[in-house]
């Protein structure tokens, strides 16, 4: 039993490291400039760039939910944001069958 504990410790530290590397690969794409941070405008040009239509308003309060400091989103805001994401559409995506109500 101690041995599945100790393999199973060592797989979620891994899977946790090998997500970090994911999305740091990911954040990469938005810090451009390589400051280790992406600004608002940052954010709203490389939007425009991949045609996705995002307006201004949009962009900001994406921005504002990312962003710690609501100067800037550094690599942490940003995997943690994108986590928080993907845990909400992993929840939203559960397909169990639902028991009938008594009523």
């Amino acid at each position: 039993a101690l041995l599945l504990v100790i393999l199973l410790i060592f797989s979620y530290r891994d899977t946790t490291l090998l997500r970090k590397k994911l999305f740091a690969n990911k954040f990469e794409l938005f810090d451009v400039h390589n400051k280790g941070y992406i600004e608002l405008d940052t954010l709203i040009n490389i939007s425009e760039e991949l045609g996705n239509g995002m307006l201004k308003e949009e962009a900001l309060a994406m921005f504002d939910r990312a962003s710690s400091d609501k100067e800037k989103i550094t690599f942490e805001d940003f995997y943690f944001t994108m986590t928080q994401f993907e845990n909400r559409n992993r929840d939203k995506s559960d397909l169990s069958p639902t028991l009938p109500q008594n009523e």
